[in-house]
């Protein structure tokens, strides 16, 4: 039986099998949004603003069937990516525009280590370059060249910080109005306030400060407190969960796969 592009041993596996690295995943759509080009293409190309979160359920489900699949799983959620990035293209953007590849991979890694390290434990450097290293593997069959990504994950996060100081990536109107629909989703009038408050504020503690202060989040000391309050509490619960509850379904299909 195939054991897909990693395996037990990976850092892939160790990281991306836990649910409590999702409560990152909010971080990483803002990030993306918050390149201005990328924004632009989520705009002109998908109903972002009714269904925020199916963009992201579909990059997750399709990056995770990569991660834990057989080679046939991961070929296909490549080429499913694949074939709907074809269509997305516009004036000034092109969902394969190498620039564009780089950015949304780097948030994607980047929000999923930082997600590990609030909500389930510790990653050394080795670890995090590993797991850059892995997932560049995966990433090169939509089309991501090994020759633009930082060689480690220091580098990564260089880029990243060089992209915001720059400019290059900074909040735009749009972004700024897609980046609210994404935290208080209009269609969702049913769920209780609360619920998105509590996402907000996760978010907010874990994006740049710079990105924090340009989508307009509201960030202070009592926010801090608050949130460290509430990242202890899921460190904690996380090692208590039972496994069907603690992990991603795709983990735990791959575990017995491999058993």
């Amino acid at each position: 039986m195939s054991r897909g592009l990693f395996g037990p041993s990976s850092v892939a596996w160790k990281i991306d099998r836990e649910r409590a690295v999702l409560l990152g995943g909010e971080r990483a759509l803002l990030m993306q949004l918050a390149h201005p080009r990328v924004a632009q293409g989520v705009s002109d190309h998908s109903d972002f603003r009714q269904r925020p979160f199916r963009r992201l359920a579909r990059t997750v489900t399709l990056s995770l069937d990569g991660v834990f699949g057989d080679d046939a799983a991961a070929r296909q959620a490549a080429g499913r990516i694949n074939a709907a990035h074809r269509a997305v293209r516009g004036e000034g953007y092109s969902a394969f525009d190498p620039d564009l590849l780089l950015w949304v991979f780097a948030t994607l890694v980047e929000s999923a280590a930082v997600s590990y390290e609030h909500f389930v434990g510790p990653l050394d450097e080795a670890d995090k370059d590993a797991f850059l290293a892995e997932t560049m593997e995966a990433t090169r069959r939509v089309g991501l060249s090994r020759s633009l990504t930082p060689t480690d994950f220091a580098g990564l996060r260089r880029y990243v910080a060089a992209e915001i100081a720059k400019g290059e990536v900074r909040v735009s109107p749009l972004g700024r109005e897609m980046g609210r629909a994404t935290l208080y989703p209009p269609a969702a009038w049913f769920v209780p306030r609360p619920v998105f408050d509590t996402s907000a504020l996760v978010t907010a503690a874990l994006l740049p400060a710079a990105l924090r202060e340009q989508f307009g989040l509201p960030w202070s000391l009592r926010h801090r407190a608050a949130f460290e309050v509430f990242a202890r509490a899921v460190r904690a619960a996380v090692p208590r969960l039972p496994d069907r509850v603690r992990y991603v379904p795709q983990a735990l299909e791959a575990r017995k796969r491999v058993a």
